[in-house]
């Protein structure tokens, strides 16, 4: 997995600043009148001002009502982050987050969620990432002061900014309406659900790991048939595409080798895309993420001591209760990477890479080579998945404490002999 990660930190570490006019001192970024009382926006930070974390408070108007204040998260890896927009419709609010990735401007990448939250009661009803339509690659994107530039339109929650590719000078204006994924109501009812096939399969292989790995995944809706495209697509070298429910593998052509794709042609010229029927939630390759709004991914990380070699960074995932705050599960998802020169036997890896939802209470995630389906409830595989062991993290720690002191040579091997992975 070396070339992943190298792969990942060279986006972060070359992209472009984030405009400083969006990068506030004071920790109130905004207050807005809207409908039924105050909106205020901003960040608070430690004693230095540092390490921020967004935050959104509601004054009700009339008598009566509950004053909130709610700190909405931001995935583990990203450095810090601000709300600096609000924007009321109907029962909730919509907030915008301005997250940075690195704490020097010159090496931090910007990106944008929006927010759902009940006016009521601040409950976070959804947490959408903004992509910038029609950026190629790496970028930087940001979202001035002016409250207008969240607005309601007609065809949805609309945010106004700008943003800038990995290692030019020119910042680029950009609209995108944000619709479906914040309010699926109406497509739940007149939408036709797919119902997968139930083959006992939880576990597929694309790539090596090592040079290429699965990232890309997609639902197709066409002639009356779903199908999941689980892509990969190396900068340079032969895009393949697997039908994860079939096992079939074909060698395709993609518009954006390298990069993320939702279509392609198959070696008989036929074109394939994401339907748009339906809103599948989908994790791209960076730090943190969910699938859907209760089950997050990477949102923390166990290691042995450093005294001990051959030891693997272990990354936790977990599961939040419909309040948005109650932890119901963490759990760690190990499988086996490619040994190390240095360790003699199997090395375990737990980072997840993407993941998609497949709207049936199960979903895919991508991990070095393997693609696995599991449910959204337990993490348990939807069937065979020989590769793959789902471990509490109390029991995981527990190995760790048990390793300290204990002079052993290779913690890879430690770990599966306690936990009974072999």
């Amino acid at each position: 997995m070396k070339a992943r990660y190298l792969v990942i930190a060279a986006i972060f570490a070359v992209a472009p600043a984030i405009n400083t006019l969006a990068t506030p001192i004071s920790p109130r970024y905004l207050t807005i009148h809207v409908q039924g009382g105050v909106c205020s926006v901003g960040s608070v930070g430690d004693e230095d001002g540092l390490n921020r974390r967004p935050y959104v408070e509601w004054t009700p108007a009339h008598k009566g009502g509950l004053n909130w204040l709610k700190k909405p998260s931001i995935p583990e890896l990203f450095y810090e982050g601000r709300a600096t927009h609000c924007l009321r419709e109907r029962d909730s609010l919509f907030v915008l987050l301005q997250l940075d990735t690195h704490s020097q401007r010159s090496m931090s990448q910007g990106v944008l969620h929006l927010v759902k939250l009940r006016v009521i009661d601040g409950f976070i009803e959804s947490d959408v990432e903004i992509l910038v339509p029609g950026a190629l690659g790496a970028y930087s994107a940001w979202v001035d002061k002016d409250a207008s530039n969240l607005r309601k339109q007609k065809e949805g929650i609309v945010v106004l900014g700008k943003y800038r590719h990995l290692g030019a000078d020119e910042d680029i204006p950009f609209s995108v309406s944000i619709q479906d994924r914040l309010s699926t109501r109406k497509a739940k009812v007149h939408m036709e659900r797919p119902i997968w096939p139930n083959n006992g399969i939880a576990e597929r292989e694309l790539g090596d790991g090592e040079e290429t790995w699965p990232e890309n995944m997609f639902v197709e809706h066409s002639k009356g048939r779903w199908t999941v495209w689980v892509l990969l697509s190396p900068v340079r070298g032969q895009a393949r595409a697997m039908d994860f429910f079939s096992g079939e593998v074909q060698d395709i052509t993609v518009q954006k080798p390298g990069e993320y794709n939702d279509s392609f042609v198959d070696s008989n010229g036929v074109a394939h895309a994401s339907s748009d029927e339906i809103a599948f939630y989908f994790k791209d390759p960076r730090p943190g993420g969910a699938i859907g709004n209760t089950v997050q991914l990477n949102v923390s990380s166990l290691r042995f001591d450093r005294a001990i070699p051959c030891r693997p960074r272990l990354h936790v995932s977990q599961r939040i209760a419909d309040d948005g705050r109650t932890v119901i599960w963490r759990k760690v998802l190990l499988f086996g990477d490619p040994a190390s020169s240095t360790c003699s036997g199997r090395t375990w890896s737990s980072l997840i890479g993407t993941g998609l939802e497949l709207r049936d209470g199960t979903m895919l995630i991508t991990g070095g080579k393997y693609v696995f389906r599991l449910r959204e409830d337990d993490l348990a595989p939807v069937g065979r998945a020989p590769h793959l062991h789902v471990v509490d993290e109390a029991d995981v720690k527990g190995v760790i404490d048990k390793a300290e002191g204990s002079g052993i040579k290779d913690a890879n091997t430690f770990l599966a002999e306690q936990l009974r992975l072999l």
